[in-house]
């Protein structure tokens, strides 16, 4: 069976919070987002692809637009395939844009 990709991205909201989520482009994963609050948006990256590992089944690459989360995840999860994506590119940073709107 062909394994899907998972994207990932982070979205500030202000005041040290922020949306995180993933979504897969075929809708076998059902998409999902959380509210966070950290310190700044390279940690907030990081959590929203450790929000997807915790929540996907395993199997699947996951994509992030933030190499330096990438690269932390690469490092401490080696049996999970992360790699980088172009934002251009990353599906779930139009997903967030569309349910921050929805918080106005």
């Amino acid at each position: 069976m062909l394994k899907s990709t998972i994207y990932t991205d982070a979205t500030p909201l202000g005041r040290n919070r922020y949306l995180i989520g993933y979504i897969t482009p075929d809708g076998v994963i059902p998409s999902q987002y959380k509210i966070i609050s950290c310190k700044d948006i390279n940690i907030a990256e990081l959590e929203s692809i450790l929000f997807a590992i915790d929540n996907c089944p395993i199997g699947y690459t996951i994509y992030s637009d933030n190499l330096n989360a990438v690269n932390v995840c690469n490092t401490t999860h080696e049996d999970v395939s992360i790699m980088y994506c172009n934002r251009l590119l990353n599906i779930a940073n139009n997903y967030l844009r569309a349910i921050k709107e929805g918080f106005k």
